[in-house]
């Protein structure tokens, strides 16, 4: 089988790229991206560019696409959808042939802010979302629809939610606190560190186990035309809960403090979303094994080394 995986050289795609290669080793998977990885097949491309796209694109015949590329934090809206939407967009109708299977990644952030009686939150619960970035992985989702269905392709979109794990950027909560922790405990300074608001709670998901998810999903026979994947632990923790368990990993000075901001207020704050993966694990036939609490002290340790 020939898998395509946009985006393969990033923090997702290294961890689903080696678990495909666990799984399957004589599987022909190309990453495509801005650069390669050693031990895999690479076809360098800017999905941001129509011209590169095409001319990266024209001729491969892939039976399986996974389209990881894609922003979380962005500077504007424009940014959001150059990233998450045109290169979706440029992907899909510059493979040629069309593929027999299209995985796109999207996120728990099109669900928005659901009152308690969704939650745990299903893969039909109504798309509201309060962030940017949300508006623009539902953009995704439907371009990929009506993509998929004018070409006569078999979609699958996955709906991760908070994704933790060695080898994260510190553009997120838990790896940007890790980083600092890990400078301080070799260092010996600062004495203080100053943090957000740590009141709201997430659904923590291991990147391992999220490649678990999308291995399978890109492996199944399904016949499905569609399908709609939460990969979710269905348990929410604080961000306190996450600084409390990487202080006890690090060791640091004795007068080390943190200062924690004030709780964030508003309408379109996420103060809890736990996600339901129900169906995926039936469907699938996995579920989310690897605690927060290994995550964390795995983040800790690759920090450790990487400071």
């Amino acid at each position: 089988m020939r898998i395509l995986a946009a985006g393969g050289a990033g923090f997702l795609g290294r961890h689903l790229c080696g678990r495909l290669r666990e799984i399957d080793p004589a599987l022909q998977l190309t990453i495509l991206d801005l650069q390669g990885r050693t031990g895999f097949n690479f076809t360098q491309c800017d999905l941001t560019s129509r011209t590169d796209s095409r001319l990266a694109l024209s001729g491969d015949n892939f039976r399986t696409v996974i389209q990881m590329v894609g922003i979380i934090r962005a500077k504007s809206v424009q940014e959001y959808r150059l990233m998450n939407v045109e290169t979706t967009e440029n992907l899909l109708e510059n493979l040629d042939p069309p593929p027999d299977k299209f995985l796109l990644l999207s996120s728990s952030a099109v669900y928005g802010a659901p009152p308690p009686d969704h939650w745990p939150v299903k893969e039909t619960c109504s798309l509201n979302p309060v962030s940017d970035y949300g508006v623009s992985c539902i953009e995704r989702e439907e371009l990929a629809r009506r993509i998929c269905r004018q070409k006569g392709i078999k979609l699958v979109i996955l709906r991760p939610f908070n994704l933790v794990g060695p080898g994260q950027e510190p553009v997120m909560m838990i790896p940007s606190f890790a980083r600092r922790l890990a400078l301080i405990e070799r260092n010996g300074f600062p004495l203080e560190m100053e943090v957000g608001p740590l009141d709201t709670r997430r659904d923590f998901v291991d990147v391992r186990d999220a490649a678990g998810f999308i291995s399978a999903a890109a492996l199944s026979r399904d016949p499905s035309p569609e399908q709609v994947y939460n990969i979710a632990s269905g348990v929410t923790h604080t961000g306190r809960y996450v600084l409390d368990h990487l202080l006890e990993i690090f060791t640091l000075p004795a007068q080390f403090l943190i200062r924690e901001g004030s709780p964030v207020t508003g309408d379109a704050v996420v103060r809890d979303l736990p996600g339901d993966s129900t169906h995926a694990g039936n469907s699938l036939g996995l579920r989310v094994s690897i605690p927060l609490e290994k995550s964390l002290e795995d983040v800790a340790n690759d920090w450790r080394e990487r400071t």
